[in-house]
């Protein structure tokens, strides 16, 4: 579970304008929706990541805090998941 914190933070994930997506740091046109947050408030938004394709990206948050005009955020980069551990066997000593 992912919990942003911040100020302005509410949007409406049914509002076609507004949305939460993950961006990918190197290609920014590759998103990941955060289509159904679990909490959402002027303050912290909660949610589960969905799987996400690449390493490296930001949280982009578009909402229009009940005006007609849309605005939009950027988090600082994020890290997501690990490298792939690498497993060898040991040879046995003889």
């Amino acid at each position: 579970m992912v919990t942003l914190r911040g100020e302005r933070l509410r949007f409406d994930p049914e509002d076609p304008r507004e949305s939460l997506v993950f961006e990918n740091e190197e290609i920014p046109n590759q998103k990941v929706l955060i289509a159904k947050p679990f909490r959402i408030s002027g303050v912290e938004i909660s949610f589960l990541l969905p799987p996400i394709p690449f390493a490296e990206g930001r949280l982009v948050l578009a909402n229009t805090l009940g005006s007609a005009r849309l605005r939009s955020g950027r988090s600082e980069l994020v890290r997501v998941g690990l490298p792939p551990l690498r497993c060898c066997r040991k040879k046995k000593l003889e």
